[in-house]
C-alpha cells in the first residue's frame, strides 16, 4: 500500500497567516479531523489558494498532523512558496504528484515495501522466446514463457532478484556455466525435452541459478552407479567405480534380502562391490554359451553389488546354483562371479 492518503471532502481555512518559507500552519478550529491521520511515512498533498482571487496556489506535501496543526513541505511539484492571510484556503486535492506515486496497470512499478495479496495472482505466460546462446528474460513479456529452437544457451541476462519460469517447447541444450547458468545438473550440460521447466533467478553475487523440473518426473542427474539398460537375450548393462559393465542373469523373484545372480560376459570386471544399482523391472535372461533363456521373472528393486565369496554357502563360478524359480544349472565360461542383493 502507498504511503500517501486521503479523506474526502477535506476543505477549511487557514487559522492565521504565514510566509513563503514556514513549515508549519495550523487551519480553522476542529476542522483539521477532515484530513487524514498520519503514521509513519504516510503523507497527503494539499493545495493552499488566496481566498479573494484563487490566483495565488501552491501545493504543499503535509508530513504530520497535530490536531489542527500541520507539518508541511513547502513548494510542491513546480510552485513557488507564498505568502497566506487568515482565511485563505487549505485543500486536499489529487495532485499529479499523487497519481504518479499510485501504481497503475499501464507502466512497470516498483513497490518498496512488502506487498500483500489475498487472492489469486494471474500471471501472464508471455510471448515465445527464441532459443540463443544468450537468453535475455529481463524483456520477458510474462513469467513463462516458452522457449522455442535448438539452439544452445550457456547464458541468460537477467535483473538481480527477478524470476522467471521457462518451459523448453521442444529439444533444448542447456550449457552450464557457473556463473550465467548455474543448473542443477552436477555441473552438467543437459538437453531438455519438450515441456521440461527451469526456474531461473539470480541472486545478489550476480549469479544466475536455473533449476530444472523435468516434465516426466525423472532426476536431473542420474544417480552414480546404477541399471543404465536391459537388453533380452543379452543382459543388463551396470555402471559403477569401474565403468560400465554387461551382465547376463538368472533372476530369483523374491522379496528383500533374496538375490540375483550376476555374471560379467567374458571379463574379469566386476560391478563395484557394495554400490547400489535401482532396478527397473527385470527378468532372467540367458548365460552365454551355456543354457537357453530362462523364462522371465517380472519385479522391481534396490540391488547392492556383493561378491559371492562374502556369501555363506555362495555358489563359485562353474558351480550349480538353485534358483527361487525351481530351477538349476550349470554355470560356465565366466571368469568372474558377482551377486547382487535385494535391499528394498
Amino acid at each position: 500500500m502507498s504511503n500517501i492518503q486521503f479523506t474526502n471532502f477535506a476543505v477549511t481555512t487557514l487559522a492565521s497567516g504565514i510566509n513563503g518559507s514556514v513549515t508549519s500552519l495550523t487551519v480553522a478550529t476542529g476542522t483539521g479531523a477532515l484530513f487524514p491521520t498520519l503514521a509513519g511515512a504516510q503523507y497527503f498533498y494539499c493545495v493552499l489558494a488566496d481566498a479573494a482571487t484563487g490566483v495565488t496556489r501552491e501545493v504543499i506535501k503535509v508530513t504530520a498532523r497535530s490536531t489542527d496543526t500541520f507539518t508541511v513541505t513547502r513548494a510542491q511539484e513546480g510552485t513557488t512558496g507564498q505568502t497566506y492571510a487568515i482565511g485563505d484556503k487549505v485543500e486536499l486535492r489529487l495532485t499529479a504528484a499523487g497519481i504518479a506515486t499510485l501504481a497503475t496497470t499501464e507502466t512497470a512499478q516498483t513497490f518498496a515495501g512488502v506487498q500483500t495479496f489475498s487472492s489469486l495472482i494471474n500471471q501472464a505466460a508471455g510471448a515465445d522466446i527464441a532459443s540463443a546462446a544468450t537468453i535475455d528474460l529481463t524483456t520477458a513479456t510474462g513469467n513463462s514463457p516458452r522457449i522455442t529452437g535448438t539452439v544452445a544457451t550457456s547464458a541468460v541476462t537477467m535483473n538481480t532478484g527477478q524470476q522467471v519460469l521457462v518451459v523448453a517447447n521442444g529439444a533444448w541444450p542447456l550449457t552450464y556455466n557457473a556463473t550465467t547458468n548455474k543448473l542443477n545438473s552436477a555441473a552438467a550440460s543437459v538437453t531438455l525435452a519438450a515441456g521440461d521447466m527451469v526456474l531461473y533467478s539470480k541472486d545478489l553475487s550476480g549469479i544466475v541459478h536455473g533449476n530444472i523440473i523435468k516434465a516426466d518426473g525423472t532426476a536431473v542427474v542420474a544417480a552414480s552407479g546404477g541399471v543404465t539398460s536391459i537388453v533380452a537375450g543379452t543382459g543388463i548393462t551396470v555402471s559403477g567405480a569401474t565403468g560400465a559393465v554387461t551382465v547376463n542373469t538368472i533372476v530369483s523373484a523374491g522379496g528383500v534380502g533374496t538375490y540375483m545372480n550376476a555374471f560379467t560376459t567374458g571379463s574379469s570386471t566386476s560391478p563395484t562391490r557394495g554400490s547400489t544399482y535401482a532396478g527397473s523391472t527385470l527378468g532372467a535372461f540367458y548365460i552365454s554359451g551355456c543354457c537357453a533363456p530362462f523364462a522371465t521373472f517380472g519385479f522391481s528393486g534396490t540391488w547392492r553389488a556383493v561378491s559371492p565369496t562374502t556369501l555363506s554357502g555362495a555358489p563359485g563360478s562353474g558351480s550349480n546354483y538353485y534358483q527361487q524359480s525351481g530351477l538349476t544349472t550349470t554355470l560356465t565360461g565366466n571368469t568372474s562371479y558377482w551377486m547382487f542383493q535385494r535391499t528394498v
